[in-house]
């Protein structure tokens, strides 16, 4: 079991992604007194929880996952990091920590990456394909100063993913995006170009819902016949959370509390998406706020009482057990800054058109003479139905680390497939005014 925290050691951030949705101002960078504040406060959290807070950051059980985002999290520097991580790991000692970094790359310095092996610290970084597609919505230069990062990275054994951000401009190029990234070796996960509770004039670069679902399912296709070659953890989750009946990114699942982010002056906000904005800081580390006290926020329980009205938007629909209506960002930039009655994320369309083409690719796999050999004459409790198959090979994973060990693994995974004959669409509302923002890292 592991929970989630972000850090945004600064605002700051030398690109200027047409799109971006997030923090990229300047600022103050988040100092040593901040830091210790942190571990204080985690360590307090700790101390305090119930079974009730699940995988809150702090909770005290299971991994505690920390990532640095931005902005970009790398304008501190090495020092800044030689301080940080001995801080933060010593400091929430015995609980296990796990680093993480998201980041263009552009600073990353061979001092950087000794510093990132000797924390164990995951790498992962923005591009948007091939350099003329992705400098023409990140920037001039972008692509050569992000690929050098990457080989850099490489050059001391640190493997790197990338967030490729699709936008109304370049999904029309999504063979030759495909194409790129496992020419690279590069696995990616995958973010829609969406409308910005900040800047209005990313909102040209956003993708309807339609051509979102259009995409993870043309790009699943392409997918499953180049497993070997790349992967892409976006279109795995989905799969995963279909066959283990549960969510397996922030996007789907009730994620409030799940990855709260801190930024350089201490706000805690209920992800990184809202850090930089004042009115969505649910508390304050200089306070040490229990759980109670974050759970009492304005914001907290405008989001708590969102999830409640998803429930009633959404609840018969055959995948909301682990879509649970979306992301909350997204809700809410669809609404111009205020949750609507349904609460639903606008790309709603979208995600069930991916779920239903999972399911029925899925279910072809699971029916073929190859996959029902194997189950016939090599009976095997724990990967069940799953057993021959490419998109059967993605989700087995997930369902064996979630199946209820008193269950036998043949009956669970029939369960998982029961799916209502008939589920209800929701509608979805349409409209430039009604599209999310999406995260481009």
């Amino acid at each position: 079991m592991s929970s989630h925290l972000m850090l945004v050691p600064s605002l700051a951030c030398p690109a200027s992604c047409a799109y971006c949705f997030g923090p990229h101002a300047s600022g103050k960078t988040m100092g040593r007194e901040t830091l210790e504040v942190v571990v204080e406060w985690q360590r307090a959290l700790g101390g305090g929880a119930s079974e009730a807070d699940g995988d809150l950051p702090g909770n005290g059980r299971g991994t505690l996952e920390i990532t640095f985002h931005g902005g970009e999290p790398l304008v501190p520097g090495a020092k800044w990091y030689r301080e940080a991580l001995p801080l933060l790991r010593d400091g929430l000692a015995p609980r296990k920590v796990r680093f993480a970094a998201q980041s263009n790359l552009w600073l990353l310095t061979d001092e950087l990456c000794e510093l990132f092996l000797e924390y164990g610290v995951s790498l992962g970084t923005s591009l948007d394909g091939p350099e003329a597609i992705n400098d023409a919505q990140r920037g001039a230069g972008y692509f050569a100063k992000t690929m050098a990062g990457i080989e850099r990275a490489r050059a001391h054994s640190i493997d790197v993913g990338a967030i490729c951000t699709f936008t109304a401009q370049s999904v029309a190029h999504t063979p030759e995006i495909f194409d790129f990234f496992v020419r690279e070796g590069l696995n990616f996960s995958v973010h829609a170009a969406l409308p910005s509770l900040r800047y209005p004039e990313a909102d040209r670069w956003s993708i309807t819902p339609e051509a979102h679902g259009e995409l993870l399912v043309d790009l699943l296709d392409r997918y499953l016949e180049n497993l070997t070659r790349v992967r892409i953890s976006t279109l795995d989750s989905m799969a995963r959370s279909v066959s283990a009946g549960r969510g397996g990114i922030c996007t789907f699942g009730e994620c409030l509390g799940g990855y709260l982010a801190v930024g350089p002056d201490g706000a805690i906000y209920p992800c990184q998406r809202f850090a930089g904005m004042p009115d969505f800081a649910v508390g304050d580390v200089a306070t040490r706020p229990s759980l109670a006290e974050l759970k009492a926020s304005p914001v907290w329980r405008e989001f708590r009482a969102r999830e409640e009205q998803v429930k009633e938007a959404c609840g018969d629909c055959a995948y909301f057990g682990f879509c649970k209506g979306g992301c909350t960002y997204n809700a809410l930039v669809g609404s111009e800054g205020v949750l609507a009655p349904t609460a639903r994320d606008p790309h709603c369309a979208s995600y069930r058109r991916t779920f239903d083409a999972v399911t029925e690719r899925a279910m072809a796999e699971m029916f073929s003479p190859e996959n029902l050999d194997a189950v016939v004459e090599r009976p095997d409790p724990e990967r069940g139905l799953m057993r021959r198959g490419p998109l059967l090979s993605i989700m087995r994973d997930g369902a064996i680390r979630t199946r209820p060990a008193a269950t036998p693994a043949a009956s669970w995974q029939q369960w998982r497939w029961r799916r209502p004959a008939h589920p209800r669409r929701p509608a979805v509302d349409g409209g430039a005014a009604a599209l999310p923002r999406g995260g481009d890292g």
